[in-house]
């Protein structure tokens, strides 16, 4: 009957839709917590940020291609370092110095061990900085912000520079992390504040680092909660921190006292003219301006437009939460950090940490605006974080893409890094002799040749003939000399590109 009346599919869709619903009752509901993604977004996002590390840190190792004068000079300065020449100028930079003297020692004098103390150090400076942005801000932006620091073309280019350039990143992140973590209780915890004051010490070793020294005992003594902490800390755990700053110290001061341009270095980077609005103009044109319009080893811009908008709104924040110890030292460092680049544009790199934090706050006021538009809508701050998820890889991307393209292909910057240190050993034969000019840097680079290999270098014409005779750039021989040129080896440069002259 109900068949054939037709009603036996209406009352059939009606059971089956009111099954259906009851299923749906007693399924449990789910919320975004429960998703796999977004339940180990930390696990997958420190995983990932590790992997880029790596790669971007290895990548950077062979963009340059060559070695700059500067890592040229660093190489010398720290072979020249010895028991007869360690308490005077030389002591200065001594931690990189020692660190690059190793290295040329294990592996030999080569692009690869110049670089490698940079590297080394880069990795840990990184490993530092997660850890303080990690203490210092909010889970939900240590990751997104490690990646634009560590993906920023500054940051790359002195985790490969065979300069103690790493250092201006690598110290005071250690201090500032130390810091933290010695006054995280009522008082002072011994093992933070014993390497706190190891690493300050060793900080005054370098160039325009004791400023920033001289800005944390400035804190310690001005600023209320660092003060009471310091004197609920019990008097001999002080004075064993001072005895360790004493210790790391005493090199220091007793090379002071035998050399006093070693003072000069520590305080002015060894700067004897003074040329501060000249500088002043470059160092301005290396945050706005690319190497187009100027001539230099740097890669500028060295901050680019949106990092410098999210360190603009951290900037302006950090003024107005200035009572804090963090902020105080933040302000004080970025200040010390615009004279010293005006003094001496070579240590720009003193910079990037401070501007490195700032943007970090300004990305978490930028996040946490969003989640104040939807405080209970867990979907709607979730499906916010994709425009800003693709904000931030489009800034790393380009970035990193800076960097690799901008050493490779900008004639400005690609100009002042060479590759002759590899052609030079690849034409070397048993009893070779190099000519460089008398006092030259090459003269003195290529010496460390003399230690590693039957080699011999002069800045005279050999008396006999060797087997092989390496000439750095074009060189007058004796016209009596039975040489004769077998080979001009050149470079992949249009300018200056007749390197090497071999004769035979």
């Amino acid at each position: 009957m109900l068949a054939q009346n037709g009603l036996i599919f209406p009352l059939y869709h009606t059971a089956l839709k009111k099954s259906i619903y009851a299923i749906i009752r007693l399924m449990p509901k789910r919320k975004v917590n429960d998703y796999f993604l977004y339940k180990y977004r930390y696990i997958i996002g420190y995983i990932l940020l590790a992997v880029v590390f790596v790669t971007v840190l290895v990548a950077a190792q062979f963009v340059t291609g060559g070695v700059s004068k500067n890592e040229m000079a660093s190489a010398v300065a720290s072979a020249d370092l010895s028991a007869d020449t360690f308490f005077s100028e030389n002591i200065v930079n001594l931690p990189f110095k020692v660190l690059q003297k190793l290295s040329i020692g294990l592996f030999g004098l080569s692009v690869l061990s110049i670089k490698l103390p940079a590297a080394i150090l880069a990795a840990g400076a990184g490993v530092a900085l997660l850890f303080l942005l990690w203490r210092w801000s909010k889970t939900t932006v240590v990751i997104p912000a490690a990646l634009l620091i560590i993906a920023s073309s500054q940051f790359l280019f002195c985790a490969q520079d065979g300069t103690p350039s790493i250092l201006y990143i690598l110290l005071p992140v250690l201090i500032l992390l130390f810091g933290h973590i010695a006054g995280t209780g009522k008082e002072l915890r011994l093992p933070p504040l014993l390497a706190l004051s190891a690493t300050l010490a060793i900080s005054t070793y370098i160039p325009f680092l004791i400023y920033f020294v001289i800005i944390i005992a400035a804190t310690a003594l001005i600023h209320p909660r660092v003060r009471f902490i310091i004197k609920a800390t019990t008097h001999w755990k002080l004075w064993l921190a001072l005895a360790t700053f004493l210790a790391f110290i005493a090199p220091l001061l007793i090379a002071s006292v035998l050399d006093v341009n070693t003072l000069r270095a520590v305080f002015t980077g060894g700067v004897v003219d003074l040329k501060l609005w000249q500088n002043a103009k470059q160092v301005f044109a290396s945050f706005l301006m690319a190497n187009v319009a100027q001539d230099s080893p740097i890669l500028t811009p060295i901050l680019g437009l949106p990092t410098t908008a999210l360190t603009i709104v951290g900037f302006v924040y950090g003024l107005r939460q200035r009572h804090r110890s963090k902020y105080y030292v933040i302000m004080g460092w970025l200040l010390i950090a615009i004279i010293a680049t005006i003094v001496d544009p070579r240590v720009i790199a003193l910079i990037f940490a401070p501007t490195a934090l700032l943007m970090t706050k300004g990305l978490a006021i930028v996040i946490q605006k969003w989640y104040d538009l939807f405080p209970e809508n867990s979907y709607a701050r979730v499906a916010g974080l994709v425009p800003i998820g693709f904000f931030i890889m489009v800034v790393c991307y380009a970035s990193v893409l800076h960097f690799f393209l901008g050493y490779h292909y900008t004639p400005q910057v690609a100009k002042h890094y060479d590759d002759d240190i590899s052609l030079v050993k690849k034409h070397l034969e048993g009893g070779s002799v190099i000519l460089a000019k008398k006092n030259s840097l090459e003269y003195k680079f290529y010496k460390i040749l003399e230690g590693q290999a039957d080699v011999t270098v002069t800045n005279q014409p050999p008396q006999k003939v060797p087997a092989n005779l390496v000439t750095i750039g074009k060189q007058d021989l004796p016209s009596a000399s039975k040489l004769k040129l077998q080979q001009i080896v050149t470079s992949t440069k249009t300018d200056n590109a007749n390197r090497l002259y071999v004769y035979r």
